[in-house]
C-alpha cells in the first residue's frame, strides 16, 4: 500500500461542491464560507463520514487562497497540512492534533464574527452619519 492509497477518495469528493463555491465567492464571503466548509469537514470526521487524514487534507487543501491569507489562516492551514500526513510524520499525537485543529477553526469563526460585525456597526455609523448630514444640509435650506 502506497501513501496515496490511504486517502478516501469518496470522503474527499464529499467536499468538491464546497471547495467550488468557497473558491468561487466573492473576497468578503470567503472567510464566513471558510468557517462552514471547515465545520463540514470537521463533521464528517466526527461523524465517522471521513477519516481525520482526508478531513484535514480538505482543510489543507485551501491553503493556497490567497484572499484567506492571514497568520491564523496559516496556522491553521498548515496544522491540517501536517495532519494528513500518516500517523508517524505527524509531531506528537494526530487526534490532539485534531483537537487543536478544531479549536483554531473555532478561534477564525469567532474573529471573523467580530471583524463582521464592527464592519456592520461602522457601516451603520457612515449611514446615520450621511443621513444626520443631508437633515442639517436640508434644515439649513430652510
Amino acid at each position: 500500500m502506497t501513501y496515496i492509497d490511504h486517502y478516501s477518495y469518496e470522503a474527499t469528493r464529499m467536499m468538491r461542491d464546497s471547495f467550488i463555491k468557497l473558491r468561487d465567492a466573492a473576497e468578503a464571503e470567503k472567510p464566513r464560507l471558510f468557517v462552514e466548509y471547515c465545520h463540514k469537514a470537521i463533521t464528517a470526521k466526527e461523524a465517522g463520514k471521513m477519516p481525520l487524514r482526508d478531513a484535514a487534507y480538505s482543510i489543507a487543501n485551501v491553503m493556497f487562497m490567497k484572499e484567506l491569507d492571514e497568520p491564523l489562516f496559516e496556522d491553521l492551514t498548515s496544522l491540517a497540512g501536517e495532519l494528513e500526513l500518516p500517523a508517524e510524520f505527524v509531531n506528537g499525537d494526530p487526534e490532539t492534533g485534531w483537537q487543536k485543529l478544531v479549536s483554531l477553526v473555532d478561534e477564525y469563526e469567532k474573529m471573523h464574527a467580530t471583524q463582521a460585525w464592527l464592519d456592520k456597526v461602522e457601516q451603520e455609523q457612515a449611514e446615520m452619519e450621511r443621513h444626520t448630514k443631508e437633515a442639517f444640509q436640508e434644515h439649513g435650506d430652510n
